[in-house]
């Protein structure tokens, strides 16, 4: 998630996170935004989970370096992390 300092209003706040949804593309990642929100999304089968992790780790580092280089602080104020699985029986 991240969240920006101040009130940009959501114009602004799409220009100014246009380009982290090119660095979260790049890694073959999904890029949901929404006010003042931004999620990556990542779905694979329970066979290839170890290698879903490693691409979600190099997306995770280029999300860093851009927030180094977009944000006017730490780019740790703005990380979380919520995984979830999804099981279908069909």
């Amino acid at each position: 998630m991240l969240r920006v300092l101040g009130v940009l209003g959501p114009l602004l706040f799409a220009v100014y996170t246009a380009e982290l949804s090119r660095v979260v593309a790049n890694d073959g990642l999904i890029l949901h935004r929404y006010a003042d929100d931004c999620q990556v999304y990542i779905s694979t089968l329970l066979d290839d989970v170890s290698a879903m992790i490693d691409q979600f780790s190099r997306c995770l580092d280029d999300v860093e370096a851009w927030l180094s280089r977009a944000a006017a602080t730490e780019p740790n104020q703005y990380t979380s992390l919520v995984a979830g699985l999804q099981v279908s029986t069909a």
